[in-house]
């Protein structure tokens, strides 16, 4: 009789600890919704791993914003994630990679507005790998012991179903043209690029500007007259980065320094072998 209480204690006492550990993971689930207006499902939300589907709508324009996570001008998706109760006060996750403390971005009481950028050309890479459209991940620590797989969140854009709206009056669109690609950087007329680009910005400019190997950098053009950086940004502009091919200034033909040096050395030999030749006959 004592042995099937035991028994049924131990039973019972591994049943509860299965039930807090279930009901423990449960409370680390964040749950999802899109904020941005447009057709959009969520799939599994609240679970281990969610799937936002953006599936159709007109995005507007927005000029940069810091302080609410927006780092260029441009396109975004909106999506808030609430974190779930009882989450670690270290609680991070991961975006595209890049770990982010969850207290120190969050908004409000307990969560965090998280802004994806869109543009025509990363919509353009999406669609050409094919379904599932899969434009950002989100891997999450919410019980803050480093390992960033309590919750999964991804999120998928129909390339086909969506719609930039035109930037603002206010502003210019900047092509700029290289060998090693195409960048548009959206300008607010009236300053340069100099003065309205991030650091970020600025960075993929310069590499645009980055010479391959056997050229060398010419200058940047607006059509057929050179174009500064600090020049004032006053409508859509079309830019175009120049290279010439680096020339190898050592001599293909022709006599150098050191075969003058030979020749002049030979001719002496010559002179003097002829010289001693005459005095002896």
């Amino acid at each position: 009789m004592k042995k099937k209480i035991v028994s049924l204690m131990v039973l019972t006492l591994v049943l509860l600890l299965s039930l807090a550990t279930n009901v423990y993971a449960a409370d680390l689930f964040g749950t999802v919704r899109v904020i941005s207006a447009g057709e959009s499902d969520i799939e599994n939300n609240t679970s281990k791993t969610v799937t936002v589907k953006y599936n159709a709508g007109n995005l507007k324009w927005y000029e940069k914003d810091l302080q609410i996570g927006r780092n260029v001008d441009g396109y975004w998706i909106g999506i808030r994630i609430d974190a779930p109760s009882g989450r670690a006060e270290n609680a991070k996750y991961k975006r595209g990679g890049v770990e982010v403390s969850f207290d120190k971005v969050k908004d409000g009481t307990d969560y965090v507005n998280a802004w994806i950028n869109v543009t025509s050309a990363n919509l353009q890479a999406i669609k050409e790998k094919g379904e599932p459209y899969v434009i950002l991940e989100y891997e999450f620590d919410w019980n803050g012991d480093g390992d960033f797989n309590d919750q999964k969140l991804i999120v998928q854009v129909d390339p086909d179903k969506i719609v930039l709206e035109d930037v603002p009056e206010t502003h210019a669109k900047v092509t700029v043209n290289s060998i090693v690609g195409s960048k548009v950087f959206t300008v607010k007329k009236g300053e340069s690029l100099n003065e309205y680009l991030t650091d970020s910005e600025k960075a993929v400019l310069k590499q645009l500007q980055e010479a391959p190997k056997g050229k060398k950098l010419v200058g940047i053009f607006k059509g057929d007259k050179a174009f500064s950086l600090d020049e004032k940004i006053t409508e859509d502009t079309v830019l175009t980065i120049k290279f010439a091919d680096v020339l190898d200034e050592t001599p293909k033909t022709g006599v150098n320094d050191s075969m003058l040096s030979s020749l002049v050395l030979m001719n002496l030999s010559l002179l003097g072998m002829l010289t001693l030749k005459k005095k002896y006959n």
